[in-house]
C-alpha cells in the first residue's frame, strides 16, 4: 500500500510541476484597435497578445489598447514592420496587411 501511495504522490508532484511550468493563459490587450480596409471601418476589441491578425489591405490605425501594435506589410506578420503604434497613438495613411500586439 505504501508503494502505491508513493507512486501516486510522485505522479501528482510531476503533474503539478508541469502545470506550473506550462505557459500561462493567453493574455489580451484591453481596448480597441481601429483600421480601414477597402473603405470599410473595422474594430478589433481586446485583441490577444502575440497573435497575428491578418487585416487585408488595411490603411491607417487608431490604437486605443494598452499594448503596442506593430504593423506589417505582409500577411502573417511577415515582411517589413512599417509602424509601431503606441497605446493611444495613431498611424495615418500607413498601408499594411497584418498587426500583432506586444505584451
Amino acid at each position: 500500500m505504501r508503494r502505491v501511495m508513493s507512486t501516486v504522490t510522485g505522479a501528482l508532484a510531476v503533474g503539478a510541476a508541469l502545470i506550473v511550468a506550462a505557459p500561462g493563459f493567453a493574455s489580451a490587450a484591453t481596448g480597441t484597435f481601429e483600421y480601414s480596409s477597402r473603405g470599410i471601418s473595422h474594430t478589433l476589441k481586446d485583441p490577444n497578445d502575440r497573435q497575428c491578425y491578418d487585416l487585408g489591405d488595411a490603411v491607417g490605425a487608431e490604437n486605443d489598447t494598452d499594448r503596442v501594435a506593430v504593423l506589417y506589410t505582409g500577411r502573417g506578420c511577415r515582411g517589413t514592420a512599417v509602424a509601431r503604434v503606441v497605446p493611444g497613438g495613431s498611424a495615418v495613411r500607413v498601408r499594411y496587411a497584418s498587426v500583432i500586439f506586444e505584451s
